[in-house]
C-alpha cells in the first residue's frame, strides 16, 4: 500500500498564505498601536 502524501491545491496554499500575511499585518498593527499608546502615557517614562 503506497503512503498517501498530502499536497494542498494552490487554493489552500494561497488561503494559508493570505492568512498568515493577515496574521503578520494585525500583529504589525498591534505593535504600533502598543508603540503610540505608550509614547502618549504618562507611564513611558518608566518603562524606558
Amino acid at each position: 500500500m503506497k503512503a498517501q502524501v498530502f499536497e494542498p491545491s494552490t487554493h489552500e496554499s494561497k488561503l494559508v498564505g493570505s492568512a498568515a500575511a493577515g496574521a503578520m499585518f494585525a500583529g504589525v498593527v498591534h505593535l504600533a498601536i502598543a508603540h503610540v499608546h505608550w509614547s502618549h502615557s504618562p507611564a513611558h517614562g518608566l518603562f524606558h
